[in-house]
């Protein structure tokens, strides 16, 4: 992601057992993605950003000037201009649109600006209604609007869509990523949403317990988790511990538990201990040994299905491989389910193809993490 550094974050809050310790920097127009399981601390990080909250130490730079800084400066909440969307919109219900647009702006005649706003916000034609006349969608762009009406040096965004429907929650992101191309502010997203953070992240952290467990490019942290519990946060829910047998030019080969895994590739020691993860979508259902163009399928093994439930698109299949009572999760589109009258306690062949395999920690670009504090 190009820009200057704009958005430099340095903090740790206690309270009680709880202890957040939080440090990153983000870029002029970077969204920020922000995942992790409730009470991790995401919306505290949030609060401490805002100012809502005060930090017991470090410091929070914007652009050179600091909001915070501990015992010397601490910018109070209305002169820090920051946008803070929640999932309740708080929008005050007797005003109508316009009026919650123009809230907190001084300048209470600039009709230019809140026309070309409410144009972008696709909400133009709601102006005089009230919230309670208007969607939970459009609530929302209300309440959009109404932070990018002060100039926000940062948006910040706390599981703003969690409470809408999914073809709402689609649009929005789609305007939430025309607002980051068009006003080019850092803008921090939290969430728990797993697709979310991928389609709106230019990087993401994972954050538990009040600390960054990874934080990187999407790409990264989806597909080279640090650990095993970044990896099930980011859905990779089959953990295979193993050790590497031997180093070959193709990748390395795995003992797990008795059956022997192709992996790709990510270090030249021979016996080392490690773990595995693979998602439950990249295992793949096995009809013929042989593929198109002569290529015989990796990491192919026999199983039983000992559990089957379906989704709106997919099902998901609890194995058990036969030769090592290995336990997996597969997901299949459900036409493929019913295509072939697939039961639970029937035998089938799966294949784990080697470059879907991660090795868990190898990964040497990713971020630096020390401690659970992210070092850039």
């Amino acid at each position: 992601m190009g820009g200057s550094l704009m958005l430099k974050v340095n903090v740790r809050k206690n309270w009680g057992d709880f202890k957040l310790k939080v440090c990153f920097s983000q870029r002029k127009g970077e969204l920020v993605a922000v995942l992790g399981p409730s009470g991790c601390g995401k919306s505290t990080l949030l609060n401490l950003i805002a100012g809502v909250v005060s930090p017991d130490g470090g410091e929070i730079q914007f652009n050179g000037d600091f909001f915070y800084r501990q015992g010397k400066v601490n910018v109070p909440v209305h002169k820090r201009r920051i946008g803070y969307i929640q999932q309740n919109s708080n929008l005050f219900p007797h005003l109508t649109v316009e009026q919650n647009i123009l809230y907190g702006v001084k300048d209470k005649i600039n009709k230019s600006k809140i026309n070309k706003i409410s144009k972008f916000m696709d909400i133009d034609y709601l102006l005089n209604k009230k919230p309670g006349k208007i969607s939970g969608g459009q609530q929302q762009r209300v309440a959009l609007a109404r932070a990018l009406m002060i100039n926000p040096k940062i948006l910040l965004l706390d599981e703003p869509f969690s409470a809408l429907d999914n073809i709402k929650k689609i649009k929005l992101r789609e305007l939430l990523l025309k607002i980051k191309a068009e006003f080019q502010i850092p803008i921090i997203f939290v969430t728990h949403d797993l697709d979310e953070a991928y389609t709106l992240g230019d990087r993401v952290a994972v954050m538990d317990e009040g600390v960054f467990l990874q934080f990187g490019l999407r790409k990264e942290v989806f597909r080279y988790p640090i650990n095993s519990k970044v990896a099930r946060f980011v859905g990779m829910t089959n953990i295979i511990p193993g050790k590497v047998v031997s180093i070959t030019p193709e990748g390395a080969i795995v003992n797990a538990s008795g059956i022997m895994l192709k992996t790709p590739r990510y270090f030249n020691i021979s016996g080392r201990n490690v773990t595995l993860a693979i998602r439950p979508g990249d295992i793949r259902l096995v009809k013929h040994d042989i593929a198109e163009g002569n290529q015989r399928k990796e990491n192919v093994f026999s199983c039983y299905i000992m559990s089957k439930k379906y989704g709106i698109e997919n099902c998901k299949l609890t194995l058990q491989l036969i030769k090592n009572g290995l336990t997996l999760e597969m997901l299949l589109p459900n036409y493929v389910v019913k295509k072939h009258n697939i039961q639970v306690g029937q035998k089938i062949r799966v294949s784990l193809k080697k470059n879907c395999i991660t090795v868990l920690g190898t990964y040497r670009n990713s971020t630096a993490v020390i401690e659970g504090v992210a070092s850039l």
